[in-house]
C-alpha cells in the first residue's frame, strides 16, 4: 500500500454506511463489524470525502473552516487519513 501525501486524491469508501448524530459523524463498518466516531472537523471530512479530493484541497477546508495553521492541520490530517485508511475507511480514488 502506498504512502498518503499532499498530493493524494482520496475519497470515503463507498460501502460504509454513515449517519451524522448531533454534529458528529458516526460510520459503521460491516466489513470490520465497527463503529466508528468522528468530531466535528473529521464529520466535515468525511462529507468532503464523498467524492475524490486532493490532500491539500482537504487541508485549505480545514484551515479555513476551523482555527488551525496550515503545518498542523497538514499533520493532523496525514495522521487521521492514514489511520482511517488502514481501518478501510477511506481509498484513494480510482
Amino acid at each position: 500500500m502506498s504512502a498518503l501525501n499532499l498530493d493524494s486524491i482520496v475519497q470515503r469508501n463507498p460501502e460504509m454506511v454513515s449517519a451524522d448524530m448531533d454534529g458528529e459523524m458516526v460510520m459503521m463498518s460491516i466489513e470490520n463489524s465497527a463503529y466508528y466516531g468522528l468530531n466535528a472537523v473529521g464529520s466535515d471530512l468525511w462529507e468532503a470525502m464523498e467524492n475524490p479530493v486532493s490532500i491539500t484541497a482537504l487541508c485549505d477546508r480545514v484551515t479555513k473552516n476551523f482555527d488551525i495553521d496550515m503545518a498542523s492541520c497538514q499533520s493532523d490530517i496525514m495522521e487521521l487519513l492514514t489511520d482511517l485508511r488502514d481501518r478501510n475507511l477511506v481509498q484513494l480514488a480510482e
